[in-house]
């Protein structure tokens, strides 16, 4: 029926329909079958499948591979692909793709031009470089930090410390019996403050602190807290503080963005930072700092939508002054601030990326006051 209202020619029709539902992952069994019986992702198949046949010269497309396992989701985009790029394929028989979708792997793999749309707003419209590069706040530097061993000199010489501070004077106490030795609540933020000489270490035994949850519990039982793992803590405390000063005495601007146990991750602005001179220093640090891993990369796509999302969020609950004032602070100066990113719950905020893969190029084509071809690369804020 698809290929009928397509324009297909009536003998063709039957070899057309095959060709289409092999292109996209469905057999001949699968042919035969009501569609009504078919996964979330059989069905994505056959709606691209009924959408593409007969070679339209314009496609929309929306959450094309949701609902797919990844083997078939990178055979949907390539699908896609094949039809944008068209291979042997004349010029004037490919198509173009309009293309929505909240996925933004989805949107680097298959798209050459980009727009975030929030709160039913185009807020900005660009190819993915050039949206990380305006919008984006920097570089993400991810590090992780090598595990503490009960062999390492740090531990050793905070273990020792720890140890007298406890009542074991003598070295033979200390390695014979470490695994005796425990301290309640109050003697472990005492023994840290000792090592410290201040309370950085011991107001992390908290609940709220992930770091220092686990020795408040163990201190707070009645058997109390292996000094082993008040050491463990405090060495691996330690090396976390010398990454910050590492990015405190390298970067004029920076930011933690995350962290979980012993894995980091910082952003630093961008402005007058080459990402080779970002190697150069943890390179030459590397081993100081006990870094196993470690990547740089850019601002991701994700993080630049997720801050149009939050922005969008904000706005809609300010007043008529506040939102002109905020929509023009949305605006990327030469000196971007590092302001954290709030995350923005889906169901809360429908925002959708629109993007469009053009074909080679010819006339350009406007839809929806978006052009296919033939562009700036200025990019577009409403």
């Amino acid at each position: 029926m698809y290929a009928a209202i397509k324009g297909v020619p009536k003998e063709e029709i039957a070899d057309a329909t095959a060709e289409k539902l092999s292109e996209v992952g469905l057999n001949e069994f699968d042919s035969d079958r009501l569609s009504s019986g078919y996964s979330g992702g059989m069905k994505r198949k056959l709606s691209v499948a009924c959408a593409t046949i007969g070679n339209p010269q314009i496609v929309f497309l929306d959450e094309p591979s949701t609902g797919m396992d990844p083997v078939a989701r990178r055979d949907m985009w390539q699908v896609i692909s094949d039809m944008v790029t068209g291979g042997d394929t004349p010029d004037e028989e490919r198509t173009s793709v309009i293309l929505t979708t909240h996925s933004m792997e989805e949107c680097e793999a298959l798209c050459s031009r980009i727009g975030i749309m929030a709160n039913a707003h185009l807020r900005c419209i660009g190819s993915a470089q050039h949206l990380k590069t305006r919008f984006g706040k920097g570089f993400q530097v991810q590090m992780k930090l090598a595990d503490v061993e009960r062999t390492d000199s740090d531990y050793l010489e905070t273990f020792a410390k720890l140890a007298q501070h406890a009542g074991a004077q003598s070295m033979e106490n200390m390695e014979g019996g470490s695994d005796d030795i425990h301290l309640n609540l109050e003697q472990t933020a005492m023994a840290l403050q000792s090592l410290t000489l201040d309370n950085s270490l011991s107001d992390k035994l908290v609940e709220t602190d992930q770091t220092g949850y686990a020795v408040m519990s163990a201190a707070k039982s009645p058997v109390g807290v292996p000094l082993t793992q008040v050491t463990t803590f405090a060495v691996s405390e330690a090396r976390i503080a010398a990454v910050e000063k590492f990015f405190s005495d390298n970067f004029e601007i920076y930011v933690l963005r995350e962290r979980q146990y012993n894995n980091v991750r910082y952003e630093i602005g961008s402005t007058g930072v080459k990402i080779s001179s970002i190697f150069a220093l943890i390179e030459e640090k590397k081993e100081v700092l006990h870094c196993a891993d470690y990547g740089v990369s850019q601002t991701s796509l994700e993080q630049v939508f997720n801050m149009h999302a939050a922005a969008a969020e904000e706005i809609k609950h300010l007043g008529e002054d506040e939102k002109v004032a905020r929509a023009a602070a949305m605006q990327p100066s030469g000196e971007q601030q590092m302001a954290p990113v709030k995350a923005v719950p889906v169901k809360a905020v429908p925002v959708k990326a629109a993007a469009a893969a053009p074909p080679p190029p010819r006339e350009p084509q406007y839809v929806q006051g978006t052009m296919s071809d033939g562009a700036s690369e200025d990019g577009y804020e409403a």
